[in-house]
C-alpha cells in the first residue's frame, strides 16, 4: 500500500486533483461511509416511493372525493416545489420544533438528517 501511496503522491500535482481517497485510510472510510449511505437512501427512496405511488394510485380511484382530493393536493405540492426547498424546509423548519429532551437534558432531534435526506427523496 506504500508503494501506491507514494505513486500517487508523485502524481497528484499533474493530475489537478486530489487522489487521498485511495492513498489515506481515512479518507478511504469516509468515501465508503458516504457511498454506503448514499446506496441505503437511494433504495430506501425507491422503495418508499413505489408503495406510495402505489397507495395514491389506488386512493385517487376511491369514490370518496375528499380521499382524493387529499392526494391531489399532496402530489400538486411535492411535485412543484424543488426537493432542495423541501429539504431545508423539512430540516431546519419544521427538524427544530420537532426536538425531544435525550438523557443528558439537552434537546435532541426526533428526526435524523438521514431521515430527513429519506423524506426529501420520495
Amino acid at each position: 500500500m506504500d508503494s501506491l501511496a507514494s505513486l500517487i503522491d508523485l502524481l497528484r500535482p499533474d493530475w489537478f486533483f486530489d487522489l487521498a481517497v485511495v492513498s489515506d485510510d481515512y479518507n478511504r472510510g469516509r468515501y465508503l461511509t458516504g457511498l454506503w449511505t448514499t446506496a441505503k437512501l437511494s433504495v430506501i427512496s425507491i422503495l418508499l416511493s413505489l408503495v406510495i405511488g402505489v397507495l395514491g394510485a389506488a386512493v385517487q380511484g376511491a369514490p370518496s372525493r375528499m380521499l382524493r382530493v387529499l392526494v391531489g393536493g399532496f402530489v400538486a405540492f411535492f411535485r412543484n416545489t424543488p426537493p432542495l426547498v423541501q429539504l431545508y424546509f423539512f430540516y431546519f423548519a419544521i427538524g427544530t420544533v420537532l426536538r425531544i429532551t435525550g438523557e443528558n437534558g439537552l434537546p435532541q432531534p426526533l428526526v435524523s438528517s438521514f431521515g430527513w435526506a429519506m423524506r426529501t427523496a420520495v
